[in-house]
């Protein structure tokens, strides 16, 4: 008895100790210089959905720090402790503090004013990682994924990830006023396991897309992203730049002649693609995708071409791709058809009727018969 005594006082003092030597830190949110970042998970994800406070301590240098969707993490309180950071002394956060949070030492707790309630709601942040964004180069680095790119596309095609993982450049998709990168990142463990990485320039992470579901951006500092994008494009004065878009009377249309184009109801296969995982994407079978390319077994080269269903006559000639021959860009088009609506057009090809609108300039959700309407830009 006394030595299951001496046993539990013993496991008492290390528990007591071990909160002890946590350091707890307040960070006051302050859109100024941080963002507060919202993302929710399909059905198909097991874990929890999470929230990232993104800190910016100089320019295009962030620290980032997660926050999962669970009571245990979310507290109130009127009063904050002394010496919590804020915009003005926001350069304590640099890599010292972010590999406390890492090892357990310190604790961030993130405060958001509610005028409403008046209190601060507290998120509580034990994980934390780094980017890096300039004109130049992304630099990202967390415990699940690393990448090194750099924006002029030179190093398309080789591995961005040098410690032991593997991540890939992909594509562009280029807005009026903020660009998405996307990358293939392949599990450390599970090589076949495979995860397409949104990125939305100067702010992060917008979308992961996996066999296990899909994780998305929906909020940025408790605004829809749609409408946050909006007041951003806005305060640059983008759509009152014409030629920040491409004009669709400038672009050649036809097939595509290079790699870098897509053809429709075709796919190029990429690196670390197989015949499953594509007969699933386009809601197919092996055996017909085998059978349409005339494959004698299920081997796959880079760059390689593949039918997504059998030739035959068809009315509907959407999507087409155009050529912007002057800045080299692809653009898919989409001409509306008669009883098409701008709703119904967007949820073809899973994109926002606010996106749909500043692609095209749109004002309202007015649309002709005919009317070309720009669907996607990459590079």
């Amino acid at each position: 008895m006394r030595k299951i005594a001496f046993i539990f006082s013993t496991a008492l003092l290390l528990v007591v100790s071990s909160l002890q030597a946590q350091e707890e830190k307040f960070i006051l949110f302050d859109p100024n210089c941080m963002h507060f970042l919202d993302y929710e998970l399909s059905k198909e994800v097991k874990e929890q959905g999470y929230w990232e406070f993104v800190l910016k301590t100089e320019e295009g240098k962030s620290f980032v720090f997660t926050v999962i969707k669970q009571a245990v993490y979310l507290d109130e309180t009127t009063e904050l402790s002394e010496g919590f950071i804020t915009c003005d002394n926001k350069t304590e956060v640099d890599e010292n503090f972010l590999q406390n949070v890492n090892n357990g030492s310190l604790i961030v707790k993130w405060a958001v004013y509610d005028k409403t309630k008046k209190v601060y709601r507290v998120y509580t942040a034990k994980k934390g990682y780094q980017i890096k964004d300039t004109n130049k180069q992304i630099h990202f680095r967390s415990e699940q994924l690393f990448f090194d790119f750099k924006k002029n596309l030179s190093d398309q095609g080789l591995n961005l990830d040098s410690t032991g993982g593997r991540v890939l450049y992909q594509s562009l998709l280029k807005f009026k006023c903020y660009s998405i990168f996307q990358f293939r990142a392949f599990d450390r463990k599970q090589p076949r396991i495979i995860r397409d990485i949104y990125y939305l320039e100067g702010l992060g992470i917008s979308k992961i897309t996996g066999e296990e579901g899909t994780i998305t951006l929906v909020r940025v500092n408790e605004i829809p992203l749609d409408e946050f994008l909006k007041e951003y494009c806005k305060s640059k004065d983008i759509f009152t730049e014409k030629d920040s878009m491409p004009q669709l009377g400038t672009l050649s249309s036809g097939q595509p002649t290079d790699s870098s184009q897509v053809k429709k109801d075709m796919h190029q296969v990429v690196e670390g693609d197989n015949l499953y995982q594509i007969a699933k994407k386009y809601n197919t079978t092996v055996d017909v995708l085998m059978k349409i390319n005339q494959l004698e077994n299920a081997a796959l080269k880079k760059g390689q071409w593949l039918k997504i269903k059998a030739t035959e006559i068809s009315t509907d000639d959407n999507p087409s791709w155009k050529k912007d021959e002057k800045n080299g860009y692809n653009i898919k088009i989409h001409k509306v058809k008669q009883g098409e609506t701008l709703m119904m057009i967007a949820k073809k090809y899973g994109i926002s009727i606010s996106v749909l609108q500043e692609l095209n300039s749109l004002a309202d959700s007015k649309i002709d018969i005919n009317q070309q309407l720009i669907i996607e830009i990459s590079k």
